[in-house]
C-alpha cells in the first residue's frame, strides 16, 4: 500500500511545528493588515494578530491559497510516490479547496498514476484538526486512501456547531450582516447566534447579553448530543482574542452534558476565522469522532 500524505490549509489550526510533527503539510492563508501582508506563525503571532484587529480602523483581510501554492505541495509528494489526502475549509467560505481541485487536476494532467484527494470539509478551524487526528489515527492502523476519505466525509456531516460576537463591527465589514443590524447589535447590546449548517455560516438567534448567548449556544450543543453516546463525539469550546469567553464557554458545557473540561477541546481561534470573526468570537460545536 502507498504512504499517505495529508495536506490542509491554515485554517485547521495546526501550527508548522505541530504539523511536521504530524507528517501534515500546510498550505498557508495570507492575511493583510494595513496593507502588510502576513502568515500566521512566520511573520505575525496569533497574540499579535488579535491586538492589531482590535483597533478600530484596522480592517483585516485574508487572501486563499493559490492553485500554484496547492501544485507545489501536491508534486513534491507525488514524486515521492505517496497518495494525498487535502482537507479544506469549507468551500462556502473561501475558495481554498477550489484552489486545490484546480492543482489536483493539473497534477493529473502532469502525473496520470497520481492519487490526490480533495475533500471539502465543510467545517471551520479546530473542527477541520479533528478530522486530520481521525485520519492520521486510521493511516496508523493500515487503512488506504479510500477508505479513510469515505469516514472522513461521514463524519463532518455529523457537525453542530455555532458562533457569536460581542462585536459585530467584523462582521459588518465582511459583509456577513448589514450596517443596520451592526448598529442595532451595538446598540442593544444583542448578540448574533451564527449556525455552521452544510458547510455556511447561517444567522440564528439574537440574543440579549452574553451570558444568554452563551447559555443558548451550550443548549445547542446538548439537544444535538441528547440521548447520546458522548464519547463518540469530540466537543469544542474555542474563542479568539479573549481566552476567558473560551473557559466560560467550556464550564458551562462541561457542567451541561455532565462531563470533565478536559474531554473539550479548548484552543484559540487563528488568523482565518478571526479575520471575519473579529477579537471577541467565540464557538461552541461537537462532531462525532470516526469509528476506526
Amino acid at each position: 500500500m502507498r504512504e499517505i500524505k495529508i495536506v490542509s490549509d491554515t485554517s485547521c489550526e495546526l501550527r508548522q511545528t505541530e504539523a511536521a510533527a504530524l507528517g501534515v503539510d500546510i498550505v498557508p492563508f495570507t492575511i493583510t493588515l494595513d496593507g502588510v501582508n502576513y502568515i500566521r506563525d512566520i511573520d505575525i503571532s496569533l497574540e499579535d494578530f488579535y491586538k492589531k484587529i482590535a483597533g478600530k480602523d484596522v480592517k483585516p483581510k485574508t487572501s486563499l491559497p493559490s492553485p500554484g501554492d496547492y501544485f507545489e505541495v501536491f508534486e513534491r509528494n507525488v514524486k515521492e510516490g505517496k497518495d494525498i489526502i487535502c482537507l479544506c475549509l469549507s468551500s462556502a467560505l473561501s475558495g481554498s479547496y477550489q484552489s486545490a481541485v484546480t492543482a489536483s487536476e493539473e497534477i493529473h494532467d502532469k502525473y496520470p498514476e497520481a492519487r490526490v484527494h480533495v475533500i471539502d470539509t465543510k467545517t471551520v478551524t479546530w473542527i477541520t484538526w479533528s478530522l486530520i487526528v481521525d485520519a492520521i489515527e486510521m493511516m496508523s492502523q493500515g487503512a488506504d486512501a479510500e477508505k479513510i476519505v469515505a469516514a472522513l466525509k461521514d463524519a463532518y456531516n455529523s457537525l453542530t456547531g455555532a458562533l457569536t460576537v460581542d462585536s459585530l463591527e467584523h462582521l459588518v465589514r465582511g459583509g456577513r450582516l448589514s450596517k443596520v443590524a451592526g448598529l442595532a447589535g451595538s446598540v442593544l447590546d444583542i448578540k448574533p447566534i451564527i449556525h455552521f449548517q452544510n458547510g455556511s455560516l447561517v444567522p440564528g438567534q439574537k440574543i440579549r447579553g452574553r451570558k444568554k448567548v452563551v447559555l443558548a449556544l451550550v443548549d445547542l450543543i446538548a439537544e444535538a448530543v441528547k440521548g447520546k453516546d458522548l464519547s463518540e463525539y469530540r466537543f469544542f469550546t474555542l474563542y479568539g482574542g479573549n481566552e476567558e469567553y473560551g473557559k466560560d464557554l467550556r464550564s458551562l458545557m462541561a457542567e451541561k452534558l455532565e462531563i470533565s473540561e478536559s474531554d473539550i477541546k479548548f484552543g484559540p481561534i487563528g488568523t482565518v476565522l478571526g479575520c471575519h470573526g473579529g477579537p471577541t468570537v467565540s464557538i461552541a460545536a461537537c462532531v462525532r469522532k470516526i469509528n476506526i
